[in-house]
């Protein structure tokens, strides 16, 4: 025979049972209550709860004196699950500490990255300050004739940017979700397209490395009693952004199994899950009723998540080559007046 739990006044003395639940002297079963609001849900550990919980409740007030959860294996599987990435708001900041202003709407402090926005202005400058790395190569030539140089110039960077979420959901210790890196323009541009989207699997966050070799390679011709300077400029952009996800998971087939197995493997209960909603009700999605016109109802067979977290690190831009030449007998006259105005000052002196 099985027992009904008892109502929630009730002054009956509870002893500890395993995880998810705490059992009375009388047998039956009440549920600890979660956190009403996690930062990060484990949707896996709250459905292994649930079902954990259902067992405990087929059970006669006996036998659960005596149920250890060590002693069973709470089987979730996670392919009757959809996770589908339905939005994504990236939020830059630049590195006086504000936020970048949407040309569109001045009153706004935060430009908005959408990965299907296509009206998004391109004209953003000073997000951040840019690092140069450069490098100069002088070519002089001394002679009356014209003199020809190869320029041959090649480097590799590497550059890399850390993703970290601090709110959201995760499958046991790992998560799936994806969030677009913000494409820098040169000058410091931000455009309305992603750079690269970095796959997030992990709740410790995920690092997106990137390698770029520079070269270039040219003939410089110099002429006679000339000096050329060519100088190559490559811009890295330090990043920081907010970034929102907003990730919707479902049940494809309306439904999903789960079962309870002992040490040996042996399925000795299984649960079919038919309504999220009831499991996540803080992450319920709200539809139409068709039943009562006008009115809302939550979807049973999903539920959203909105994931929230921020981008670190450093993202390479353009290089630009510039030339710049000077006649040295020019340079060579200035050098020397310079010279014997100095020579000048000091006999005065």
């Amino acid at each position: 025979m099985l027992c009904r739990r008892p109502p929630a006044s009730s002054p009956e003395l509870k002893f500890e049972c395993k995880r998810g639940s705490t059992r009375n002297m009388g047998g039956c079963i009440t549920r600890q209550e979660r956190d009403p609001r996690p930062l990060i849900i484990d949707v896996q550990q709250v459905i292994a709860d649930e079902v954990w919980g259902m067992f405990c409740d087929s059970q006669t007030c006996w036998a659960r004196r005596f149920l250890k959860r060590s002693d069973y294996i709470v089987d979730v599987p996670m392919n009757y699950y959809d996770f589908e990435e339905v939005d994504q708001v990236v939020e830059v900041r630049n590195q006086r500490g504000g936020h970048s202003r949407v040309p569109e709407r001045t009153e706004s402090k935060k430009k908005k990255l959408a990965g299907s926005s296509k009206d998004i202005s391109k004209s953003w400058r000073d997000l951040t300050s840019p690092e140069h790395v450069g490098l100069e190569t002088d070519f002089r030539n001394n002679t009356v004739e014209t003199q020809t140089y190869n320029f041959k110039f090649e480097k590799t960077r590497k550059a890399a940017v850390n993703v970290n979420y601090q709110k959201g959901f995760s499958i046991g210790n790992k998560t799936k979700f994806s969030v677009g890196l913000p494409k820098v323009l040169p000058g410091g541009e931000i455009s309305s397209e992603f750079s690269a989207h970095v796959s997030v699997t992990k709740t410790t966050g995920e690092t997106f490395e990137e390698t770029l070799t520079t070269t270039a390679t040219s003939d410089i011709t110099v002429a006679p009693k000339s000096h050329y300077i060519a100088s190559i400029v490559m811009e890295e952009y330090n990043l920081h952004a907010e970034f929102k996800v907003t990730v919707n998971m479902s049940m494809p087939a309306k439904q999903a199994k789960a079962y309870i197995k002992d040490k040996h493997g042996d399925t000795v209960f299984y649960y079919t899950l038919k309504n999220l909603s009831h499991l996540f009700p803080q992450n319920k999605i709200e539809v139409d009723d068709p039943k009562r016109p006008g009115s809302k109802k939550a979807r049973e067979d999903a539920v959203q998540f909105v994931v929230e977290g921020v981008l670190n690190g450093v993202q390479m831009s353009s290089h630009k080559i510039k030339l710049d030449s000077q006649d040295l007998e020019g340079a060579e006259e200035a050098r020397d007046r310079k010279m014997l105005m100095r020579s000048a000052a000091n006999a005065a002196s």
